[in-house]
Parts: structure tokens; C-alpha cells; sequence
């Protein structure tokens, strides 16, 4: 019989606008599916949507790809609820998919603690949440929920998932009176998938006056450094088109981001084109020329290895696991405290390699990813972080 993994996750597909954590676990399925029974717990409905999903019936499982899906509405969201599912499920561990969820970490782990539901091993993964740019947002909430929580005893003896060194640095800074198990698992790319359409559609020659075409596709959040992006296409000599995709995460912050596009040189534009359908990605990807993505920290950065596979070549900050970009010829990964020339600069070389050698230099960019992205060694480590059972 294949081990079960319940899994818990705020969204998940046909989902999209959550970003990294709702593609890290259709990866994880797509990859492993045939080998472990994924049942997942969601919401009804995408981050930041008020209706449920069209044609998806609500509090009942249902089988979605190779994983059994039980999309919970809002009127499930309760400990009680929680509970009840815990304990009707039958799994061998539970993974959670944040630190700081109220419903779909904090609930479940509360059944666990106050003996509503039967315990079984635990994996956490924090995705990111530990990194300190992430912690100073609601740094105060933050802080008095993880003493109050920490004291309770309520994060003791899971296992702790990782998916890089930068963040298990992170996670042991924060959590080493807790975490004694960490376990570094990278997460998974997409599986790979027929490229030929997308290479027919990038051999067309750009006229070398063209600007330089950057796309930043994240959640609209702080943590992405989007007013940075949008301050250093604004401050460039060189003619350059910024489009923005994503889901609006900070209204407050998306603001500040769109006062600052009031008054653009005329060599520049900033245009925001709403969120990126979840099965569009690569494509829109491929279309532009650069992905520019200055994020103040990413423990993963799902969409840099998707524009990676795609071709397109990456211009981000040094606080994401993906580094020495320039030595492979694929991008760069510049420090942010030295401001925005740096950032120039690339743009100036970007656009040269574009117009000398454009269709080769992506196919060098996917070279790369191929090489890269996807290992024996990373398909292992996600089948043995099941492999474990709490202390």
C-alpha cells in the first residue's frame, strides 16, 4: 500500500494567484503521485477571491490529477471542522504548509494539542516565512503569536522542511530551541513538458532599437521588491518595458508602487496585467525578453526556475538560493544595497546578447535548466522527508 500524505495548504489548483506554495505542492504530486496517495485540504475558492471555484463541489473529496482534493469552505474553516477531518482522514503524516496559518496549520496542529484528533508524524514546510525581510512585516503580530505558541508547545516534534541552506540558516536562527530536525529538500519543477511551441514563437528577430522587454510575475507584495523594480526601470538610460503580473496581496503596498509610475521618461513604460493564469505561466514567460524580480528573499523562487526552463533569461536580487547566475550565462544575481546600476548595467548587457545572439542565448538558458533543475538526488530527498516519524 503507497504511504499517504495529507496535505494542508491555504490554496491549490486550478488556483493560481498564491503563487510559489500552490505550485510547489502540483509539482510535488505531479512528480511523486504514482508513488505516495496525496490527499490534500483546501479552500473552496483562490487567494483573494470572495467565490468559490466554478464547478468544484465544495466539502466532499474529489480526485484532481493524481491527488484526492477536499476543497473546504469558509463555514469549515473552524478548529471542530479541522478535527473532524483529521480524524475521518486516514494518513501516515501530515505536511503543513506554513508557520503562521491560522486555518491550515494552526487548526490542524491545535487538534493535535488539545487531543481532538489522533497525532501522526508532522512535516512543516515555512516556505519562506523565516527569511528576516518576511519576519519584519507584522513583525509585531508575528512575534507575539510565535512566544505565545512556541511556550505552548504547540510546534514540538514535527519535522521541518527546508528548501534550501539559506533557509534552514534561517529556520535554525529563529526556531533552534524547537527545531532539532531539519531536513534541506529542494522543492520540485514543473515536469518537463514539449517546449516546441514556445521556441517557434522566440525565433522571431527583434529590431535592435526595440526596448528591452522585463517582466516581473510575483504576488503584489514587499517581500518582491516590486517598488524597487519599478524605481530602477524608471531611473534607466536604456529604453525599457516593465509588465507586472501578479495577484494584488498588499492593496497599501500596491498603491505606493503605482504613485511611482506617474511620471515615466518617455524611453520607459510600467504596465500591470493582472494575475498570470496557473497553466499560462511559461508561456507569458517566454514572450518577454528578461525576468526581473529584485525579491527581498525567496527560499525557493518558483518562477525563476520556470523562466529559466523557458528560456528567458533572470535578472534578480542575491537573497534567493539562485546564484553565480552570471558564471553559467543565464542571468545575474545582484546585491541590492549597491542601488540600481547594477541592475543597469545588466540591462545594457541583456539587451546587446539579445540582439547579437538572442535565440542561442536562450537555448543556453535552457540548457541550464535542464541540467539543473531537476536531479535523481532531489527526486529522493522529497521521498525520504516522508520517511520519518516524530519524537
Amino acid at each position: 500500500m503507497k504511504p499517504s500524505i495529507l496535505i494542508a495548504l491555504p490554496h491549490y489548483r486550478p488556483g493560481w494567484k498564491a503563487g510559489g506554495p500552490t505550485r510547489t505542492i502540483a509539482n510535488l504530486v505531479e512528480h511523486l503521485g504514482g508513488e505516495f496517495s496525496f490527499r490534500i485540504l483546501t479552500s473552496d475558492r483562490d487567494y483573494g477571491d470572495d467565490r468559490a471555484f466554478p464547478g468544484v463541489e465544495a466539502d466532499c473529496w474529489q480526485r484532481v490529477g493524481k491527488a484526492d482534493v477536499l476543497y473546504m469552505s469558509p463555514a469549515r474553516h473552524s478548529l471542530r471542522a479541522f478535527a473532524h477531518v483529521l480524524e475521518a482522514t486516514a494518513y501516515d503524516v501530515l505536511y503543513l504548509n506554513s508557520f503562521f496559518d491560522p486555518r491550515f496549520t494552526i487548526a490542524p496542529l491545535l487538534a493535535y494539542r488539545l487531543g481532538l484528533a489522533q497525532r501522526h508524524p508532522c512535516i512543516l514546510a515555512p516556505r519562506g516565512e523565516f527569511a528576516n525581510a518576511a519576519l519584519r512585516i507584522k513583525r509585531h503580530k508575528k512575534s507575539a503569536y510565535f512566544r505565545v505558541a512556541c511556550a505552548a508547545g504547540l510546534y514540538s516534534g514535527l519535522r521541518w522542511q527546508a528548501s534550501s541552506l539559506f533557509e534552514a540558516k534561517d529556520i535554525e536562527r529563529h526556531l533552534h530551541r524547537i527545531a532539532k530536525d531539519i531536513a534541506v529538500v529542494a522543492n520540485l519543477p514543473p515536469p518537463v513538458q514539449d517546449d516546441s511551441g514556445l521556441t517557434a514563437e522566440r525565433t522571431v528577430n527583434h529590431p535592435p532599437s526595440q526596448p528591452l522587454r522585463c517582466v516581473l510575475l510575483s504576488r503584489v507584495s514587499r517581500m518582491k521588491n516590486i517598488a524597487f523594480a519599478i524605481e530602477t526601470v524608471a531611473s534607466s538610460p536604456l529604453p525599457v518595458h516593465l509588465d507586472i503580473w501578479g495577484a494584488v496581496e498588499d492593496t497599501r503596498y500596491w498603491r505606493e508602487c503605482m504613485a511611482l509610475t506617474g511620471d515615466m521618461p518617455d524611453h520607459v513604460r510600467v504596465d500591470y496585467r493582472g494575475p498570470a493564469p496557473f497553466d499560462r505561466v511559461k508561456e507569458t514567460l517566454a514572450s518577454y525578453d528578461l525576468l526581473f524580480l529584485p525579491s527581498l528573499g525567496e527560499n525557493y523562487g518558483h518562477v525563476i526556475a520556470e523562466s529559466l526552463s523557458a528560456g528567458t533569461p533572470v535578472l534578480i536580487s542575491d537573497r534567493t538560493p539562485w546564484r553565480n547566475l552570471e558564471t553559467h550565462g543565464v542571468g545575474w544575481d545582484l546585491p541590492l544595497d549597491e542601488g540600481p546600476v547594477p541592475f543597469h548595467d545588466a540591462f545594457e548587457e541583456a539587451r546587446k546578447r539579445r540582439n547579437a545572439d538572442g535565440d542561442a542565448w536562450r537555448g543556453r538558458v535552457r540548457s541550464y535548466a535542464a541540467r539543473v533543475l531537476l536531479t535523481p538526488d532531489m527526486l529522493q530527498a522529497s521521498r525520504q522527508l516522508f520517511a520519518f516519524q516524530n519524537t
